[in-house]
């Protein structure tokens, strides 16, 4: 992951925009106590710790070099040192402080902006150590329209003024004005347009009869009391998660229970197991290593090739393990320390329960996802003629006697089954909303602006840097990157095992007309039973054969040069091959860039492009089942609150349409 951000230069190409015209993982530290009592000094090691510990730049002495500079002009501009104790300018008077900074500062702008980003930076570091207060009103976008007068941005007041004086729905005015509809619909609920939309409020300005720049004004009255940076609440909880872990590591496992882990990933695996019954869908697939996203461990192994859902599963499994070590002090079950584990105790009925339990108080009280797929695991092993315990009664000796509490082994597996189903049925909320982490993408004009913004940045990177260096080819890649996922927002495990054969038999090739293709097998796709075998055979988007060619011409082999032979497409600048933990590097990449943003993974492009297509060209769900490589009863499933608003908003355009008459 790269850290440049001053100094872009000419590129000998741009990147055309499909229309015209900021992985810092979120981890609550807890060693310092919720006071305004810490130091600059201490901000300042916490935030190098932070930008080593996420950065694969060569250069990331500079980095910080950077960012401590941008630190000391702010500090100046707020007559503190690095003595002082941190206030209210990196808190509620943040962006008060910072907008008086930057007008003080006689910067271009350019050099406006990217002193804006390092300062954001410094603001996260700080609202990770658990002393920024997040207020949801300050975000862009509230998703209520329920809200007073008193607690509407001025932006949005003078819009629904306008809007009232004219008579017009936002969607008719949007239609007389010649933008957006989604767009003014979203400022109507509160949504701020970026600083690139002055000229699409004059035209709303003119078709509402407003006076010249009164919606301009109202923007600068609003944007100078809202907050652009954007933490994503269940990012935060899971970081505050994070500190107190308490799963059974694969390192841990006693050799009972490892041998038992064995003859149970030989069971899911094998053609067809001896003396066990199975289901006919309860094979596990083994793919070889260079075509898994995970990294091979004891657990996920067999016979040289890699298990993905022996992974999950023993993730799962692990999380119960350690559970039941964890002492009741915590919360936990509390075992006492080296007693033999076994998976007996996932046909215990009170353990199960317990941790459930246990489980639903560290989401915050929701039961959700995580609920329904340990229970799914647990009941596969116990369901009726092929649960894998359920047909294999001696496991009962495994278990101590007061446990069993003269429970038949039958009995006691029956009873562990309902749970787990009981557990199912009631898990039916959400851990989180993956459009939550989109809030700052889906509040501009154009929600795929920011990444073509951070493309451009990168390509600015790459030609400040030393012609030939490492870090020229990492930057192309990456910008390579977040194209390819706008272009085929393809999950990130297919972008990841992508391949790319000088020949032309790799997954990504060029056609007899030159333009490139991606070609994966049905197989290899998450979702390969609802698809079917079928090959995922399409274009890559034209503005993006360029940044190819020079990739895999001149910046892909120097990733390569000296280091382990390798046909993925994207590569580790390490020497390792494979560039793996996509997500985290996307994550990087964006956070680096765009630290505003709060930062999205290479899965968050699916939601954002689907969101951003169907909210555009509402219902069509058929196109973003394609461009996903999924079903339409999925898409529709997945998307159907953008369905539900967009049946309200033409039933509210067709109401108001009546009482004009």
């Amino acid at each position: 992951m790269l850290f440049k951000i001053n100094g872009l230069h000419d590129y000998r190409y741009s990147i055309t925009k499909p229309y015209n015209e900021t992985r810092i993982s979120v981890r609550v530290s807890l060693d310092l106590p919720h006071e305004m009592s810490t130091t600059y000094k201490t901000l300042i090691d916490k935030h190098k710790t932070r930008l080593r510990s996420t950065s694969n730049s060569a250069s990331i002495g500079q980095v910080i070099k950077n960012h401590e500079s941008a630190l000391r002009r702010f500090l100046q501009s707020v007559e503190k040192s690095e003595s002082s104790p941190v206030g209210p300018e990196l808190a509620h008077d943040f962006e008060n402080c910072l907008r008086q900074h930057i007008a003080n500062s006689q910067l271009s702008q350019r050099a406006q902006s990217d002193r804006r980003s390092l300062l954001n930076a410094w603001k996260l570091t700080y609202a990770q150590l658990g002393e920024n207060p997040i207020n949801a009103k300050s975000s862009r976008e509230r998703r209520v329209g329920q809200d007073s007068p008193e607690k509407q941005n001025p932006f949005e007041v003078a819009l629904k003024v306008g809007l009232k004086n004219a008579n017009l729905t936002p969607k008719a005015a949007a239609r007389r004005a010649g933008v957006s509809p989604s767009a003014l619909g979203r400022w109507t609920r509160g949504a701020l347009p970026n600083t690139r939309s002055v000229s699409t409020l004059k035209k709303v300005e003119q078709a509402l009869g407003m006076k010249p720049n009164s919606l301009t004004t109202a923007l600068a009255e609003a944007t100078s009391t809202s907050s652009a940076a954007v933490l994503d609440e269940s990012r935060v909880h899971r970081g505050q998660r994070s500190q107190s872990p308490y799963r059974l590591k694969a390192e841990q496992m006693s050799e009972a229970l490892f041998q038992e882990w064995q003859d149970y990933f030989e069971y899911k695996t094998v053609t067809k197991p001896i003396g066990l019954k199975r289901g006919n869908r309860g094979q596990w697939s083994l793919v070889d290593p260079k075509d898994s996203s995970s990294t091979q461990n004891r657990v996920n192994c067999r016979n040289g090739k890699i298990c993905a859902s022996a992974q999950k599963t023993w993730e799962l499994f692990a999380s119960f393990f350690g559970y039941l070590l964890l002492p009741k002090s915590v919360g936990g079950y509390g075992l006492p320390d080296g007693y033999p584990i076994s998976l007996a105790w996932l046909a215990v009925p009170e353990a199960i329960d317990a941790f459930l339990e246990f489980y639903t108080v560290r989401s915050n009280g929701l039961k959700h996802g995580g609920q329904q797929m340990f229970c799914a695991s647990v009941a596969t092993m116990l369901l009726t003629k092929t649960g894998y315990l359920l047909q294999q009664p001696d496991f009962a000796d495994r278990l101590p006697v007061a446990v069993l509490k003269g429970r038949p082994w039958q009995q006691l597996c029956e009873q562990t089954y309902d749970l787990a189903l009981a557990w199912t049925a009631e898990s039916n909320n959400k851990s989180r909303n993956p459009v939550d982490a989109l809030t700052y993408f889906l509040s501009q004009d154009y929600p795929l602006d920011p990444i073509f913004h951070i493309m451009e940045k990168l390509r600015g990177e790459a030609e400040s840097a030393p012609a030939g260096s490492l870090t020229e080819a990492v930057a192309r890649r990456n910008e390579l990157l977040l194209g390819l996922l706008v272009s085929n927002p393809l999950r990130a495990k297919n972008i990841s095992t992508m391949t790319y054969k000088p020949n032309n038999t790799g997954e990504l090739y060029k056609d007899g007309n030159g333009a490139w293709r991606i070609r994966i097998l049905g197989t290899k796709f998450k979702n390969r039973r609802r698809v079917g075998a079928q090959k995922y055979d399409v274009p890559v988007a034209k503005w993006l054969n360029p940044l190819l060619n020079d990739y895999v011409k001149d910046f892909r082999p120097r990733l390569l040069v000296g280091k382990v032979e390798s046909d993925f497409l994207f590569l580790s600048s390490t020497g390792s091959g494979k560039l793996n933990k996509l997500g985290a590097c996307v994550f990087d990449i964006v956070m680096t860039y765009l630290p505003e943003s709060g930062g999205i993974s290479a899965h968050a492009f699916r939601h954002l492009v689907a969101t951003d297509w169907l909210t555009r060209f509402p219902n069509d769900f058929v196109t973003v089942a394609e461009i996903l490589n999924d079903t339409i009863g999925v898409v529709i499933k997945a998307y159907a609150h953008l369905k539900k608003e967009t049946s309200f908003n033409r039933y509210e355009e067709h109401v108001a349409s009546m009482m004009t008459r």
